[in-house]
């Protein structure tokens, strides 16, 4: 029956027969399992009585493929899949993600430091130079040096001790002398208008007044130095030399235990200076 049918089928659709009784959905058709649906519509109506504009919109809609969904059939093993399947199965592996290139931190390059090189010695200033410069001495500058170097054997104490020296030089300028422990008890100036002063202690010669005021009665004129003494006879200062000379090897001997280097060093200089000025050895 189902031949009888699928040859009636046939020759139904060219004798442009209407089959009402095959619209029947899912009817079998020469036992292939295609549903007869398409053939049914396809013999429904002829195309020839169909208008010209329904059979454009026809194969308009005939150009368009009709996808059917398949869902995808789970392979237990790779060789149980078809060769038509395998071309469209492709294994892919996920590419491994690029790790970031964390930057690493560059160090700052380490700068050569250029050895040092000794430094050269500064040249003194000029002033400096002739200080260092030993300065050439005339004879007579050479014993005036002699003499300050040992002055207190041969020249008086200065500044004085003698009180009557200095009471005498602060009458001359209306100034008297009193004690620290007595200076809130006596006035400014007493009677005979004679301002009080007190001397500083451990400066001889020097005073402080009652407002504040420094005197310095110290006199300067008898002062062993290179200015008072480059002023006096060459003949003099050779006497003060000479004198000099010997008191300091009298006090040098006189010690228990004495440099003896310095001794004969001192003798030599005496000799030489008594031979100089033209005095003759003391008994």
């Amino acid at each position: 029956n189902a031949e009888y049918m699928g040859t009636s089928a046939k020759d139904f659709t060219k004798s442009r027969v209407r089959l009402s009784s095959w619209r029947v959905m899912g009817t079998e058709v020469n036992g292939t399992g295609e549903t007869t649906k398409r053939a049914l519509e396809s013999a429904d109506d002829s195309e020839d009585d169909k208008p010209l504009a329904v059979l454009k919109k026809r194969k308009e809609s005939e150009k368009t493929a009709i996808v059917t969904k398949t869902e995808p059939v789970d392979y237990d093993d790779d060789d149980d899949v078809p060769l038509s399947e395998r071309k469209k199965v492709v294994k892919t592996t996920p590419k491994p993600k690029k790790e970031a290139k964390v930057a690493e931190k560059k160090k700052p390059a380490k700068k050569k430091v250029p050895e040092k090189k000794p430094a050269k010695k500064a040249a003194a200033p000029a002033s400096k130079k002739k200080l260092l410069t030993t300065k050439v001495r005339n004879n007579k500058e050479s014993v005036v040096t002699e003499v300050l170097k040992r002055w207190w054997y041969c020249m008086p104490d200065w500044p004085p001790e003698d009180p009557v020296f200095w009471e005498k030089r602060l009458r001359e300028r209306n100034l008297r002398q009193v004690q620290a422990e007595d200076w809130e008890d006596e006035p400014d100036i007493d009677e005979e208008n004679m301002q009080k002063v007190v001397e500083v202690k451990g400066y001889r010669g020097i005073f402080r007044g009652a407002q504040g005021q420094t005197f310095d009665l110290r006199p300067h004129e008898l002062c062993p130095c290179y200015k008072n003494l480059i002023g006096k006879d060459i003949q003099e200062l050779y006497q003060l030399l000479v004198v000099a000379l010997e008191g300091q090897l009298e006090a040098l001997t006189s010690q228990d235990k004495y440099d003896a280097d310095l001794e004969k060093e001192l003798t030599v200089l005496l000799e030489d200076t008594r031979k100089k000025g033209g005095f003759k050895k003391s008994k």
